[in-house]
């Protein structure tokens, strides 16, 4: 057999990795220490020097055998080679070594034993070179996850009191970014420590709450599970964290977990959210499989949306932000998302990728019947968003000068202002509003700024009056429900961010026949679908079933026949369900203008066209009509067959008609 003495080379091609990563150790320790170590005694000196020699290999196995490998071929006989082009090869080989098995070395360490490896970093060139292989693979360093390792060793040492474990819950809250919350006395006296945390940022739906305990599955176990059973009953997110774990109580307090709906965040678990590169991700992908899916929902189908909420509406955002002088009006049905749109735009221009091109006032004139009110807004949106930028605009009052007054503070600023007016349907029937309209002439003709508008039925008249202001100043927009892609993504989507699956491609097709692509509906329905999730032992995958559930359901039905069945008091508004039930009640699915006239003369006698004519339009602009080459049909086809599913039609028509001609003999 040949041995080192008999090549002067010190050949290592013929050894494997883990005989050239002992062999390392042992160059490395003779270097620093000045003695030989002795063979028989190796592997337990090495793990006594080097914390990270511990979990070097995948166990004592495979340290005996690397020994035993170096001893039969001899590197054992004679001094190791001494030349310093030797060790770097071998030094290198060993580096080599360790990056291609880095995730596994650092998965045998323990998380309490991390904080240790990265103290001996001084003494051990591998800690560093597995730091940087770390690195390499997108994990966090093991510097950086010490401090909770180190805490945990702490809490896990302490013997009396709870000084160390309340700071380890606290560092593991801070660590995700959870705030503290004050701890008040429980009423059980529990034996468990406890800090409550929130934040505004970790869930979907914004504010998000947990109470933690610390559970130590060592000491009186009954005593534990008592005090836990009775947290876990209480209202709110629970959530264990547990130490000096045996199998028999994790197993015990995850049936615990499961049952009461808190969560478990295990040794395991916790180191792997310390070592990860994004820590509050790492922490949703633990907690949120564990929480019941509605009270994650992020769906929102009351009130705008935006954020990672926000979905399309490229091509319109990039044509408003990206005119340099131009003014747009925004129409649409109510919920299609004009408001999400300009608090989208809004948000871009004061902290996204549009940040710095103007300045954003956004007013919401939702409940401005009259011009002062809607003055009054305004100043206030100026006002604040002005003190952020650091401007100074003297307070105007509502007055007949509000707006003249105005656009001169605005000009003497010496900025570029957007201003994002919503919902302006109302403050347009106020007779004063062509003082707003000079003003928006005044400010876009000095350059000062820019005007965004949208509204529903009033504006749209407003916009193709040709002696409306609005015609000739204003571009306008008109939102459609979302395009299928869109919608696609936003189920995807959002079901990604709580951990939600989705059976099939299949499933989604079905969320979007039956929920329209129409973003309201949709929403409500992906919502009602994470209810159906809600249920015990049910798995968070959705499927067709699921879907067809939710499409079937009272809540569901009453929902997206809402449009047709909420009384109005207009007469127009009556004639527009007159015709939406007669196309439920028409044989057949389309229809023509004449075939609608013809049929409606059965119930009003003298019918004004006109009037017919306008509702068809304001139907197909709110999308509950479609028209394509002069025929209608209902835009969402789940809509007739769910009218037809309920009272009498020929009853709601008699009705509606009787109301209709009340109404205009008024």
């Amino acid at each position: 057999m040949r041995t080192v003495c008999e090549n002067d080379q010190g050949d290592l091609s013929g050894l494997s990795c883990s005989a050239q990563l002992v062999l390392d150790y042992v160059v490395r320790y003779q270097t620093h220490r000045g003695n030989i170590l002795p063979v028989d005694d190796l592997v337990r000196s090495l793990r006594g020097a080097y914390p990270l020699f511990r979990y070097l290999l995948s166990g004592p196995d495979a340290c005996d055998t690397a020994v035993e490998e170096l001893r039969s071929s001899g590197w054992f006989v004679q001094p190791l080679p001494s030349s310093a082009h030797w060790r770097e090869r071998l030094r290198r080989n060993a580096v080599e070594c360790i990056k291609f098995s880095a995730l596994e070395i650092v998965a045998r360490i323990p998380l309490r034993d991390l904080g240790q490896v990265v103290d001996s970093m001084s003494d051990d060139d591998n800690v560093a070179s597995l730091n940087e292989d770390l690195r390499f693979v997108r994990a966090t360093l093991l510097d950086v996850a010490a401090s909770i390792s180190k805490q945990f060793s702490k809490a896990l040492l302490e013997v009396n009191g709870e000084k160390e474990k309340h700071k380890l819950i606290e560092d593991v809250a801070l660590m995700v970014e959870m705030k503290s919350r004050t701890v008040q006395p429980l009423h059980n006296g529990s034996v468990l420590p406890l800090g409550r945390f929130e934040s505004m940022e970790f869930a979907p739906g914004g504010h998000f709450a947990s109470t933690v305990a610390l559970f130590d599955c060592r000491g009186d176990l009954d005593e534990h599970f008592k005090a836990a059973a009775e947290l876990a009953d209480g209202q709110g997110n629970f959530t264990f964290l547990t130490m000096g774990e045996s199998e028999s109580a994790v197993t015990r307090l995850k049936k615990l977990c499961k049952s009461k709906y808190a969560v478990l965040i295990c040794e395991d678990d916790l180191k792997r959210i310390a070592l990860s590169r994004d820590r509050i991700e790492a922490m949703r992908q633990v907690v949120f499989p564990q929480i019941r899916p509605s009270t994650l929902s992020p769906f929102r189908f009351k009130g705008p949306v935006t954020g990672d909420s926000f979905v399309g509406r490229k091509a319109e955002m990039h044509r408003v932000l990206n005119s340099s002088t131009g003014n747009f009006v925004v129409l649409g049905a109510r919920t299609i998302g004009k408001s999400s749109l300009l608090l989208t735009m809004r948000d871009r221009l004061i902290s996204g990728v549009d940040k710095g091109r103007a300045i954003p006032v956004f007013v919401d004139a939702t409940q401005n019947h009259q011009l002062r009110h809607f003055q009054q807004n305004l100043m206030q949106a100026i006002l604040r968003i002005v003190a952020q930028n650091s401007i100074v605009i003297d307070r105007i009052d509502p007055g007949e000068d509000f707006f003249e007054d105005l656009a001169a503070g605005l000009r003497e600023s010496g900025h570029r202002y957007f201003f994002m007016i919503d919902e302006v349907d109302n403050l347009l029937e106020d007779a004063k509003i062509t003082r707003f309209e000079e003003f928006v002439r005044s400010v876009s003709n000095s350059g000062t700024g820019r005007f965004v508008i949208s509204g529903y039925r009033t504006l749209r008249v407003h916009t193709e009056d040709r002696e409306s202001f609005f015609f000739n100043l204003f571009e306008p927009i008109v939102l459609n429900p979302l395009s299928k892609m869109d919608a696609s993504n936003l189920v995807r989507k959002q079901m990604a961010r709580i951990n939600v699956g989705i059976e099939s491609d299949q499933v989604v097709e079905r969320i979007l026949d039956r929920g329209s692509t129409f973003a309201a509906y949709l929403q409500e329905m992906c919502h009602r679908l994470l209810v159906q999730l809600d249920e015990p032992d049910r798995s968070r995958v959705i499927s067709i079933a699921d879907v067809d559930a939710v499409y079937e359901s009272e809540g569901f039905t009453n929902l997206i026949t809402s449009a047709v069945t909420v009384h109005q008091d207009r007469p127009l508004e009556v004639l527009e369900r007159l015709i939406l039930y007669w196309a439920a009640e028409c044989p057949a699915v389309q229809f023509t203008e004449e075939e609608l006239l013809t049929a409606l003369t059965r119930y009003i006698y003298q019918l004004r066209i006109t009037e017919v004519r306008n509702a068809l339009q304001y139907l197909t602009l709110t999308y509950l009509l479609s028209e394509a080459k002069g025929r209608y049909s209902y835009y969402l086809p789940h809509l007739r067959e769910k009218l037809r599913q309920g009272p009498k039609l020929e009853n709601m028509l008699l009705w509606l008609s009787q109301e209709y001609r009340s109404a205009i003999s008024k």
